[in-house]
């Protein structure tokens, strides 16, 4: 009869300890494996000038309103997604939701800002802001109007004054979030633009 001695032994087990230092190799190389940072994420701003508008104010109050919403977001450092278009992506008429969350993700966004100027019959002219994500859900929506008694330079103003609250208590947040290490800027100032209003 053969017995194993213990120097036999070593030898049975040689190929199960040669297996699992490799193994420990494999899981080592793995785990020191580093991290691939996640995209920041950013936000898809549109603007849609509404039928109502086109029909009854001028594109100079449209722009007027449009860059100064992008001036402020600028301003308190907001991470912005850039498309083929530009730094302003707008409509005239008519825009589709769908539509433009799909320009959204083409642009990497992970959010979409959706601005709607309209000129109600009891209004000089309204804001409306939606903020959704790239699917569709809205996370929040503000709005702003300025009546018909103040209207041109003065009523822009007016309006222009009341914005930058609407969006500061968001920004940083679901839908406005903030460039990685940048500090927010001062307060938006109304009147950074020359006015060219009706």
């Amino acid at each position: 009869m053969n017995w194993l001695t213990p120097a036999s032994c070593s030898y049975c087990f040689a190929p199960l300890l040669l297996g699992a230092a490799l193994m420990g190799t494999s899981l080592a190389a793995q785990t020191l494996e580093p991290i691939r940072p996640t995209a920041p994420p950013l936000v898809y701003p549109f603007f849609l000038r509404a039928p109502s508008h086109i029909n009854h104010s001028t594109p100079e109050l449209f722009h007027n309103i449009s860059d100064r919403i992008l001036d402020h977001l600028r301003a308190r450092a907001v991470s912005l997604a850039r498309d083929e278009a530009g730094d302003k992506t707008y409509s005239q008429g008519e825009a589709s939701l769908a539509v433009v969350e799909s320009m959204a993700q083409d642009a990497g966004a992970t959010y979409v800002l959706f601005v709607v100027v309209e000129r109600p019959l009891t209004k000089w002219v309204k804001v409306t802001l939606h903020c959704y994500d790239v699917n569709g859900r809205l996370l929040w929506a503000e709005q702003t109007s300025q009546a018909g008694r103040l209207v041109g330079s003065e009523g822009l103003e007016t309006l222009m004054a009341k914005l930058p609250a609407l969006l500061d208590q968001h920004i940083g947040g679901p839908g406005l979030p903030v460039q990685p290490g940048r500090a927010h800027s001062p307060p938006w100032v109304a009147n950074e633009r020359p006015m060219t209003a009706r």
